[in-house]
């Protein structure tokens, strides 16, 4: 009885332990979000760093240039796009103020599987920003970069596209992982183009 209540004792601390770390790795994991001037930033205190996700556009064709900030509250800003709570999406992109929808009868948004093969370019506006990044940029997890703005879509009927979005990038040169060239962004590591976005 008395090994039987030690083996109890020991098991019972061992669950304590395993629920502290549990408990522990999701408070890491959990990020709160939060509006910062014209971005979505994401950000975890325990894990002190913090995303960048949806850059709001308010209209004006004299601002379309976003500086990503290096940090928020102290927290480097290291990621483009993340996740919230425990995996809720927020995609780096840019996003149009809800006048804005209103303003160009827009309806919904659709993505990259929609007249994606750039024949139909001449039908709508290229909207093309400028984005800076900083030197803490060091990687892309959640992005919607290749999206078409439309309206007037069903159900049963497609939207007509509107606006195409693209980016030009520029990127601090003490950025250990990106950098621009031509305004395309580019991986330090093999030169390889970062697909994620349609560029203008």
């Amino acid at each position: 009885m008395r090994n039987h209540g030690k083996f109890a004792y020991i098991f019972s601390i061992a669950s304590a332990v395993c629920l502290c770390v549990s408990f522990l790795c999701g408070c890491a994991l959990f990020y709160d979000g939060v509006d910062y001037g014209k971005f979505y930033v994401g950000y975890s205190k325990y894990e002190r760093n913090a995303f960048v996700g949806m850059c709001e556009w308010n209209g004006n064709l004299d601002e379309m240039i976003f500086d990503i900030p290096d940090e928020y509250e102290g927290m480097k800003i290291t990621e483009l796009g993340g996740y919230i709570g425990r995996g809720y999406p927020c995609p780096f992109g840019i996003s149009f103020e809800t006048e804005l929808y209103n303003k160009f009868g827009l309806e919904f948004s659709t993505d990259d599987n929609v007249l994606s093969d750039g024949t139909h370019d001449e039908e709508y506006e290229t909207l093309v920003f400028t984005v800076r990044l900083g030197k803490y940029i060091k990687k892309l997890t959640k992005i919607n970069g290749k999206k078409y703005l439309g309206c007037g879509g069903t159900e049963d009927k497609q939207a007509d596209i509107v606006f195409k979005i693209a980016y030009r990038f520029e990127a601090d040169e003490g950025n250990p992982v990106f950098y621009a060239r031509d305004g395309k962004l580019f991986s330090r590591s093999d030169d390889v183009l970062v697909d994620e976005f349609f560029y203008g």
